[in-house]
């Protein structure tokens, strides 16, 4: 799935990918999965974090790091693959969590 990339100024210890709720149904991954965010040659890995009325559908939140160690910037597009995880849950197993525009967290 290609998005646009929208850096978010937070600093992050790992990667995160900050995708819009629709985006990430589609993309078939929850909070917490990871994804691989590919740039031409370059990629690295990010943890998912979903967010209600804070990220567009078609857009992609990652932080001004990410941004340059994927030599990228504001709009441009990336492509964004599920990494399969080891433990792999049905989807009634999974809770996903999701952050307002408020940043309030609610778990679903």
């Amino acid at each position: 799935m290609k998005l646009t990339v929208k850096i978010i100024p937070i600093k992050s210890v790992r990667p995160l990918a900050i995708m819009n709720q629709s985006d990430a149904e589609e993309l078939g991954v929850f909070e917490g999965d990871r994804v691989r965010l590919i740039a031409g040659r370059r990629y690295l890995t990010a943890t998912v974090q979903i967010a209600l009325g804070f990220i567009e559908r078609g857009n992609i939140g990652i932080c001004l790091k990410s941004a340059e160690d994927l030599g990228i910037e504001e709009g441009s597009e990336v492509d964004v693959v599920p990494i399969p995880s080891q433990h792999l849950l049905s989807t009634s197993e999974r809770s996903s969590t999701v952050i307002s525009s408020q940043g309030t967290r609610y778990t679903r």
